[in-house]
């Protein structure tokens, strides 16, 4: 007498022979919720609400919990670390050029084609020198223009020289570097100092904004004067202003134009990148990114990721690990393992790391390094299949939760494990499997929040945001075992563990399918006989849960 249990049931593993593996691992796991051992299904889709934009959507941010911006390009957000965030100034990079928006601009005017506004992040230095002349009154009331600023002996008394530079600045005191210094202008204080000649800030920005005035004299810092309209050409100082801080901004810049991968590390820091350059923003000024800050690695950048004070940088050959509490004491060191990001989409924040797509499966960057984590688990030949340049990921629940698109309607292995070849799949680390799903969305995002998982659908040329295992009907759920070996015996009775609802049971004995019952209660149930077979192997499918499943060469040992 012989009896096969089918119990603590687990995903792929399809590193190892289907033959060898461990008990409970299967050859095929679509749509299964394996979390506590039994044999459940993912919950469905729920729908939220419909996006505005048309086309594929490949990049999806929620901000203020009920604002969804999307975008057709991929493209990265980081929420801003500044002060009183409370409107939410989320960066976003991967476009045009880098810009931001917050909850009310990105709703502004209506509709869900969000974000509705955005602005061009950073300002420029203003490209005009500002023209000075002094207007200056002697005793007998005359009044003269010196020709030449700053060249005339001091025959009047108490003169000293002055400069100017301005800035552009918007109305929440984010500013950005200042204009080219002006020609000395030689003056007193009972003078008056004209400057012309300053620039328009033209582009994406804020109506509300101002140029900021500085002076300085006797070749002293340039000290704040004054502020003025944007659209103001001129200004007069009469020496009224008193004089207040020192310019901050002078080694600032807006960042380039071509920034991608946009971040947010500890201490207010933003880091992008273009091409070989890392660019590091100046700490809570997500719009100020200096120069001087900016690091080189030896390939082209792939995708970053931030854990603190650390930062994961992937490249088109080399990982790379940053640290540093400030921007000017980063330090870089490169990984000795020769692993590159197949897609930027692929790289996630995992807290403590990242993980992202190689050519080779999954892998983990830390501060101890960098590993394949898929070796043990998936096979070389089953991950080329997914096509990783494909994969777009998030985290979720402590797991690697990817997108891909094979091209092909579903895979085979050479092990014989079948899977979508268009979905998604989970790889959890802690279990050492693999699990599938035939449900497949262009973006995805994922609360961290509430831990719930957003995705997009086109539903008939509409793209449509859903929940994920949020709907009471569950997905229809398919697992297979691996094959189960025994002498050359019949079976002639089965039974279930059935938890709640019904499943479809099918027995495959040496290859061939030998039985399908509808199964909705614990009852055993008969299987045909007449023949014998070595080689044993199960399926469930539908959407009950199932705790445990037997096949018994003798009803008695049921």
């Amino acid at each position: 007498m012989s009896r096969l249990d089918f119990v603590g049931f687990k995903g792929i593993m399809s590193e190892i022979s289907p033959k060898l593996l461990p008990d409970g691992y299967s050859v095929q796991c679509t749509n299964c919720f394996l979390d506590d051992g039994s044999c459940d299904a993912w919950k469905g889709l729920d729908y939220v609400l419909d996006l505005g934009k048309s086309g594929t959507i490949n990049s999806l941010h929620l901000i203020n919990n009920v604002t969804w911006l999307h975008y057709t390009e991929e493209v990265q957000f980081a929420l801003a670390t500044i002060a009183n965030n409370d409107d939410h100034y989320t960066v976003i990079t991967g476009l045009d050029q880098p810009r931001y928006t917050n909850k009310n601009l990105a709703t502004s005017g209506g509709g869900t084609t969000w974000p509705k506004v955005t602005y061009h992040l950073g300002f420029p230095s203003p490209s005009l020198k500002p023209t000075v002349s002094v207007n200056q009154q002697e005793a007998e009331g005359v009044q003269f223009q010196w020709a030449i600023a700053g060249t005339e002996a001091d025959d009047i008394g108490n003169k000293l020289t002055y400069s100017y530079v301005y800035t552009f600045a918007d109305e929440s005191g984010r500013e950005g570097p200042p204009s080219p210094v002006s020609d000395l202008v030689y003056a007193s204080t009972d003078d008056k100092i004209t400057l012309s000649n300053l620039d328009i800030l033209t582009g994406v920005y804020p109506a509300a904004g101002e140029k900021r005035i500085y002076r300085s004299e006797a070749g002293g810092p340039y000290l704040y004067l004054t502020a003025i309209s944007y659209a103001a050409t001129t200004f007069i100082d009469i020496f009224s202003f008193v004089a207040g801080d020192a310019i901050e901004t002078t080694l600032w810049s807006a960042p380039p134009t071509t920034l991608t991968g946009s971040v947010t590390m500890a201490n207010g820091m933003m880091v992008g990148y273009v091409g070989n350059d890392l660019y590091i923003s100046e700490p809570y000024q997500p719009h100020a990114w200096p120069t001087d800050y900016i690091q080189h690695v030896d390939y082209p950048i792939k995708g970053i990721a931030s854990a603190g004070n650390m930062l994961m940088i992937t490249t088109e050959k080399y990982p790379y690990i940053a640290v540093g509490n400030h921007p000017s004491i980063m330090t870089l060191t490169k990984l000795e393992t020769i692993q590159a990001n197949m897609n930027l989409r692929s790289l996630i924040d995992i807290g403590e790391g990242a993980m992202f797509a190689s050519e080779d499966g999954i892998v983990m960057v830390s501060g101890a390094g960098a590993n394949i984590i898929t070796k043990d688990v998936v096979s070389e030949k089953m991950w080329k299949a997914l096509d990783p340049s494909s994969i777009h990921a998030v985290y979720y629940r402590e797991k690697y939760f990817g997108f891909y698109n094979s091209g092909e309607s579903s895979i085979t292995t050479e092990n014989g494990e079948i899977i979508p070849g268009v979905g998604s799949f989970l790889f959890d680390l802690a279990k050492k499997q693999i699990t599938f799903s035939d449900v497949y969305g262009t973006a995805a995002y994922s609360d961290v929040n509430t831990g719930e998982l957003y995705l997009v659908q086109d539903d008939g040329g509409v793209n449509k945001v859903y929940k994920w295992n949020s709907n009471a009907t569950k997905l229809s759920k398919v697992w297979t075992s691996k094959p189960r070996i025994t002498k050359e015996i019949a079976m002639t009775a089965a039974r279930l563990e059935l938890l709640s609802g019904s499943v479809t049971f099918k027995l495959y004995a040496d290859g061939v399918l030998k039985h399908t019952e509808t199964v909705s209660d614990d009852s055993i149930f008969r299987l045909p006989s007449g023949y014998l077979a070595r080689e044993w192997y199960i399926e469930l499918s539908g959407s009950g849960i199932v705790d445990a499943a037997y096949i018994a060469s003798n009803v008695s040992e049921l």
